[in-house]
């Protein structure tokens, strides 16, 4: 198991200066505390990702999660999550792939309201190693938005069959 630092520890080695932090953060409005906290969540987030054994399949859904999260982070601050959405679900594919019993993948849109981007995904049963090596979701047009952000946040996943 990963040692797991604190927001504080990783912060320090990026060198990060906590007084100077501190002190800007309290003059802050709420909007620009939030985005400072995603900021540095997102620093959390990749050195915990980064420590973890990505050959290990038992922590696949692990990182896909934490991924997830990071993805969210980004969208508060204006950064398009696409990217890190496509490697959570790459995490997810291989996940079910491990399992060694699935086939095929099922693409669950979730929601009714999904963009039209996505609705052509929308329970489409796709071969696992096909799913694995072209990805179809996200989808890179996707316009679903997370909290009013400006790129698209997709939330489709696979379901295995």
């Amino acid at each position: 198991m990963l040692p797991i630092k604190t927001i504080i520890d990783c912060m320090l080695d990026y060198g990060i200066n906590l007084n100077g932090v501190l002190s800007r953060y309290e003059s802050y409005d709420k909007d620009m505390q939030a985005k400072t906290l995603a900021a540095y969540s997102i620093i959390y987030l990749d050195d915990i990702i980064s420590k973890t054994d990505r050959n290990d399949i038992n922590f696949n859904n692990t990182i896909k999660n934490l991924l997830h999260l990071k993805a969210e982070f980004q969208c508060m601050l204006d950064i398009n999550p696409y990217h890190t959405i496509k490697e959570g679900l790459l995490y997810e594919l291989e996940n079910i792939h491990s399992i060694n019993i699935y086939k095929t993948v099922t693409i669950k849109t979730w929601h009714e309201d999904v963009c039209r981007a996505c609705r052509k995904y929308k329970d489409k049963k796709i071969d696992l190693e096909k799913a694995i090596r072209e990805q179809p979701i996200p989808a890179p047009t996707c316009s679903n938005k997370l909290r009013g952000g400006k790129f698209g946040f997709c939330t489709c996943s696979y379901m295995p069959e």
